[in-house]
């Protein structure tokens, strides 16, 4: 038997293993494309618009009609009600009618108009950041630019201020441009990230079994008196995995790309190699851990390692703003280097230069954890030669040939 022809019968009995359990098939090849166009829906709006906002106006005056018209003017805020005092504010950021409220004090347009201090009062609910930071944004435009207009009609009018130089203010402008999500789309952001994270999960669970299983079924030492190395074993049980995840991946790709306009900018060819790298990578984590435990054990351990592989990534949190240690850990995990490419790839248009240094991070940690299973395994499952000599006669092969393998 050649040891191309030993890896596909290999490959043919683990794409079996993978289809008779019909529960871990399903979470295997399902549940990814599922969670992800359940995510897509979540995120159906990509940008936050229509902020439910309340209006506190003390004052009815001219001046903070205007304000109020510039807030209805503004996209990202909705007017939904005015409030008539403080505790009434309250109670509508408390139960969530409003997330965003505007007070304008009293004797507001007075003040303003002789130059005296005062200020609009913009409250903004905490408790979700989406809200925050856009609720933020939009609230320091309105009153940015009615501050604006404020301070050059007062200089007009005390004579201040010409003509002409107001024309020159008005003329030089700071306006901020966001390359890469001009948007700034929380789709564009999120979706993929997400999406790729499920994949990992479920493909660990895929890979967490392969050996383990053997072991508990008793099948393992099957493999381990094959006249070949652990490496054609191990190529031949993680290629179905392989081919089922890239497909997977690809069908996630598709669907953002085509279905829900997610940005698909770099090169494919480059985006597929970061991927197979990735899945490679976690392949032999899988392995690691299905060779040191049981079944039940590696499927918990590795559950427990991936859960905050996504928060530790750096992808919704910096890494340079994390405590070494966490920034260490996170350095050490495929889903930080996979992610960092991803996102280089497909929002950026980044190429090999950009992308190689996340490869080669990915396959050093493959190349560790490949090691260590071998010697592991190795060490703890050399088949006793005992069992050969009963196993190769019945074969019509001499046992002391593969007594040192």
């Amino acid at each position: 038997m050649t040891p191309l022809r030993a890896i596909a019968g290999i490959m043919y009995v683990e794409t079996l293993h993978l289809l008779r359990y019909r529960t871990q098939a399903f979470i295997f090849l399902v549940i990814p494309l599922l969670i992800f166009v359940f995510l897509a829906g979540v995120y159906w709006d990509q940008v936050i618009l229509h902020i439910p906002t309340v209006i506190l106006d003390m004052d009815h005056s001219p001046m903070s009609q205007e304000i109020i018209q510039g807030v209805e003017a503004h996209e990202t805020l909705d007017i939904v009600g005015y409030a008539t005092d403080y505790d009434q504010v309250q109670y509508w950021l408390q139960t969530e009618k409003a997330r965003v409220a505007i007070v304008i004090p009293e004797d507001f347009d007075r003040k303003a108009s002789r130059g005296e201090p005062t200020r609009i009062l913009a409250i903004i609910d905490g408790s979700n950041m989406v809200f925050t930071n856009v609720a933020t944004a939009a609230t320091g435009e309105v009153v940015n630019h009615l501050a604006a207009n404020l301070r050059t009609n007062l200089m007009l009018s005390q004579g201040l201020l010409t003509d002409k130089v107001r024309r020159i203010l008005q003329a030089v402008q700071f306006p901020i441009g966001a390359r890469y999500n001009p948007t700034f789309n929380y789709a564009y952001f999120l979706l993929f990230g997400l999406g790729l994270y499920i994949l990992q999960q479920t493909y660990l669970l895929g890979m967490a079994t392969v050996i383990s299983r053997e072991r508990e079924q008793g099948t393992w030492i099957q493999y381990q008196v094959l006249p070949f190395g652990r490496g054609a074993i191990y190529v031949g049980k993680l290629l179905p995995y392989l081919v089922v995840g890239l497909v997977q991946a690809g069908l996630i790709f598709l669907l953002g790309a085509r279905v829900f306009g997610m940005p698909m900018h770099g090169k494919l060819w480059l985006l597929f190699l970061v991927t197979a790298t990735f899945l490679l990578t976690v392949s032999t984590f899988g392995i690691l851990v299905s060779g040191c435990t049981s079944r039940v054990n590696s499927i918990r351990f590795t559950m427990v390692m991936a859960m905050p592989s996504f928060i530790l990534s750096g992808f919704t949190w910096p890494l340079d703003a994390m405590h070494p240690i966490a920034r260490t850990i996170g350095e050490c995990l495929p889903l930080t280097w996979y992610l960092q490419a991803f996102q280089s790839i497909t929002m950026k248009g980044a190429g090999w230069g950009v992308v190689a240094p996340h490869i080669f991070n990915l396959a050093i940690i493959t190349t560790v954890c490949f090691v260590l299973s071998l010697r592991f395994i190795k060490k703890t499952d050399r088949p006793p030669y005992r069992l050969i000599a009963r196993v190769y006669p019945l074969l019509g092969k001499p046992a002391n040939r593969y007594a040192n393998w």
